[in-house]
């Protein structure tokens, strides 16, 4: 196993460690503001857990589909992923009150397969 500081001295390691941490950061602050929107929204506490609810499940189906994702190229699938969830999470710009909150369900549930298939 290499030590921590040979990997800072490998080519490139500093930006992918750089734009990781910052892509972690983005994906932990909508999952945080998509439940406090909703709560925001309906007033509702469950309303807002279900958010959380409707984003970890497809995780279910996370070792299917690492099962699924073996057998393509790699970084065309992250490549594809990526551009499909900047243009999943679009729709949030049409949520206006309460009647819209299932656009945050949708979109919750299509950044969690997201995660799921770009963790797997």
């Amino acid at each position: 196993m290499e030590n921590t500081t040979s990997l800072w001295r490998r080519p490139g390691f500093g930006r992918y460690f750089a734009a990781l941490s910052l892509s972690m950061f983005g994906d932990s602050a909508l999952l945080i503001v998509m439940g406090i929107w909703v709560l925001d929204l309906t007033g509702s506490s469950s309303a807002a857990g279900l958010t959380f609810l409707v984003l970890a499940a497809p995780s279910v189906l996370a070792p299917a589909a690492g099962y699924l994702i073996d057998r393509v190229p790699r970084r065309r699938l992250l490549i594809a992923v990526n551009l499909g969830t900047a243009v999943a999470v679009l729709p949030l710009l049409a949520v206006d009150d309460a009647g819209d909150r299932w656009i945050v369900y949708a979109v919750a549930f299509l950044y969690g397969c997201s995660l799921a298939v770009t963790g797997a």
